[in-house]
């Protein structure tokens, strides 16, 4: 009995190769246990390999249709295309849309950005809002608002809080608004948020 007793109590043996009548219920509990969380592990390394196994034949999927999409067509502008997505830290995936899109004649990168298109952005950013640039840049190919915002940084204005402006204030956010330093007739302070 002392044996036996000894045996059920014995933490060592859920561990060993003692087969499973022998062993008390607590014991058949820890023996579980343990082999559960060792198929877990390996679960787990098997789930990450596959994983990785998975990003790299995208990777790999990826690169092979760049690389057929290049062999197959002329792409006009390449190095600059390449260039802006690099630039915005574009994925791969990103990447292949956007060289299809270029193939497509869909995206045209531009070197060189006139006035004109910059002020019929902006007044469109203006008038109508991100959304309105947005679909009129995929309608008629408006700039986009980083171009926009790139090109012609807003103005930032010194805002007053008080009832009172100082004079220097007032100059300043006139000469960055591009108005003339005519003071305005009003007593209260001019406020932009």
């Amino acid at each position: 009995v002392k044996k036996i007793i000894a045996m059920a109590t014995d933490e060592s043996l859920p561990g060993s190769r003692m087969k499973d009548g022998f062993l008390s219920f607590s014991q058949m509990q820890k023996r579980r246990s343990i082999h559960k969380e060792r198929s877990d592990k390996q679960l787990l390394v098997l789930w990450h390999s596959n994983e990785k196994i998975r990003r790299f034949a995208s990777a790999l999927a990826t690169h092979q249709q760049m690389t057929h999409l290049l062999a197959k067509n002329d792409v006009p502008r390449l190095r600059l295309m390449l260039a802006r997505c690099l630039d915005r830290g574009m994925s791969p995936q990103k990447m292949l849309v956007q060289l299809n899109l270029t193939i497509q004649g869909r995206y045209k990168p531009r070197t060189e950005v006139t006035t004109d298109e910059l002020d019929n952005a902006e007044h469109a950013l203006i008038l109508g809002g991100p959304r309105s640039l947005h679909a009129l840049q995929h309608s008629h190919g408006f700039l986009s608002k980083s171009t926009i915002l790139q090109n012609r940084p807003r103005p930032r204005f010194v805002t007053s809080w008080g009832s009172t402006a100082e004079r220097t204030t007032i100059q300043l956010n006139m000469r960055r608004f591009a108005l003339a330093l005519a003071l305005p007739v009003a007593s209260r302070a001019i406020h932009h948020l």
